[in-house]
């Protein structure tokens, strides 16, 4: 396979090489036949204006036509020849410029010397080496001859050595037009050669496109490469950011489980201040009820009077315990509020990561600023129990002092016996009154449980978003390794389509 390839490659250097020398033998004959036209333009040019300022003005003042048309027409030719040193169109604007001037002079000049200035010319014409431009230069040459011949014999003014050099003037032609003819005779034959000429011009071309079309592709491969180099260097720093989302999206995750856990307890704290509160409740209706049948038997007041104390040591106890959780409530609300302020700094940093990853975190910043959403819903739910838990010390501490109102109204109550009316009249409304408070510290129980359920919804949304950030960023981190991947594949494949353009260079040199 290498040996072919070698073999095609020196094949088709050969061809560039076979097909570049036809331009370069073409500018090397314009040039020729341009300096010579050049340098026969003046004795040319001199012996024009002798006819103008000839006293025969018959075709004197007629020379300054072709005169102008050869000075006109070298300038020209010079032009077109540094515009395209092997124009086919330049040769035979040359040859028509010089035979405008020589077959005018041809036929007014009265010597036939004349027709010795188109010798070097012809001469200079076999260059080319095209045969149909040979051909119909030397039959315009010697149709110009001839025809100068026939006027001159026409007119009666030829003498014998006019007449002798015309002859040798003619068979000078006669034998360059034969050395053309027999060259060309040498060669193929004319439908073949023209064929090989059309497909060498076609196939030169070609090459040239190819060459041209290997030139821009090198030139976009090397665009490229450059930026596939920037690809990589973008996917390695997105890569890192990942990788640094990552790490605070676990953090968040660890936050996230930390509250959860302290939420269950407040939950079991509320429950169990609930449960107290139904127990005050109770105590409370039981109260009312003690001081409505003590006031219908005077003879069971005493007793009546101890179970009232004893209701209230037990509504005192339960208060005191009810402050105890309210504290213990107070203190996990705390370290709520501090975890709902961490998360938000960690939602903070997440949106700064993103947008450091530009557009391929953009995602990653949506579900950040949910989570800053989620954890500002947080906060202000604890703010909201904090408030409740306050106003449950506030309402407990009360209650506590109606229960020592109402121990020392039972203490009153044994010492006045006769008072045991009024007394119990007093306890009931004390009774009532605790057990309107016991109702509002029940109603504020059942906000801080709604309260409380909400934060449990929103750390589970929060805990879900947690998992989408991870698994996004885990998406992201394959698909930025797979993108380093493909880069480099894709330098691969440049660097193999620069290989190939070096060839094609190889085979234009």
């Amino acid at each position: 396979m290498e040996e072919r390839t070698n073999n095609k490659a020196a094949e088709t250097k050969m061809v560039v090489r076979k097909y570049s020398e036809k331009p370069a033998r073409d500018a090397k004959a314009n040039q020729t036949v341009l300096l010579l036209m050049a340098f026969m333009d003046i004795p040319l040019t001199l012996a024009l204006l002798s006819q103008f300022v000839s006293k025969d003005i018959s075709y004197g003042k007629m020379a300054a036509l072709p005169v102008a048309v050869l000075l006109l027409g070298t300038l020209v030719s010079f032009g077109m020849y540094f515009k395209d040193r092997s124009g086919e169109t330049l040769r035979y604007v040359m040859l028509g410029t010089f035979l405008a001037g020589w077959g005018y002079m041809m036929l007014t000049a009265k010597s036939v010397l004349a027709c010795t200035y188109i010798f070097p010319m012809m001469i200079a014409l076999i260059l080319y080496y095209d045969r149909k431009f040979e051909k119909r230069a030397f039959a315009g040459i010697m149709a110009f001859m001839v025809l100068r011949g026939v006027v001159l014999a026409a007119a009666g003014s030829l003498t014998g050595d006019e007449l002798t050099l015309v002859s040798v003037c003619i068979g000078i032609t006669v034998a360059l037009t034969y050395h053309v003819t027999a060259r060309a005779a040498k060669n193929f034959d004319h439908d073949t050669i023209w064929a090989i000429k059309d497909e060498q011009a076609r196939q030169n071309m070609m090459m040239e496109d190819i060459i041209r079309i290997s030139e821009a592709v090198k030139s976009e491969v090397g665009h490229t490469d450059n930026l596939v180099e920037h690809l990589r260097d973008s996917s390695q720093v997105v890569h890192s950011s990942i990788q640094e989302i990552s790490v605070s999206t676990q953090i968040t995750a660890e936050s996230v489980q930390e509250q959860t856990q302290m939420t269950s307890q407040i939950k079991d704290a509320i429950e169990e201040t609930a449960q107290n509160a139904r127990i005050m409740v109770e105590a409370a209706e039981a109260s009312a009820r003690m001081a409505e049948e003590s006031m219908d038997m005077m003879n069971q007041m005493r007793a009546g009077a101890e179970t009232i104390g004893e209701t209230n040591t037990q509504v005192a106890k339960s208060m005191s315990q009810l402050q105890d959780k309210a504290k213990e409530v107070e203190q996990i609300t705390e370290v709520i509020f501090e975890i709902s302020s961490q998360t938000n700094l960690l939602a903070l940093n997440a949106s700064i990561e993103s947008a450091r990853a530009g557009e391929a975190g953009r995602g990653f910043a949506v579900v950040a600023d949910q989570i800053r959403e989620l954890s500002e819903q947080t906060r202000k739910s604890t703010e909201q129990i904090a408030g409740i838990v306050k106003e449950l010390n506030t309402n407990a501490k009360d209650a506590v002092d109606i229960v020592g109102v109402s121990i020392e109204a039972s203490r009153k109550q044994n010492e006045m016996i006769e008072n045991t009316a009024g007394g119990f009249m007093a306890i009931r409304d004390n009774v009532d009154t605790l057990t309107q408070r016991i109702e509002d510290i029940d109603s504020k129980i059942k906000n801080l449980v709604h309260s409380n359920d909400k934060i449990i919804e929103s750390i589970s949304q929060l805990s879900a978003t947690s998992q989408q950030v991870s698994a996004s960023a885990s998406e992201a981190e394959e698909r930025s390794q797979q993108n380093q991947a493909e880069a480099q594949e894709a330098k691969q494949l440049l660097n193999g389509v620069q290989e190939i353009v070096q060839g094609f260079k190889k085979y234009q040199d």
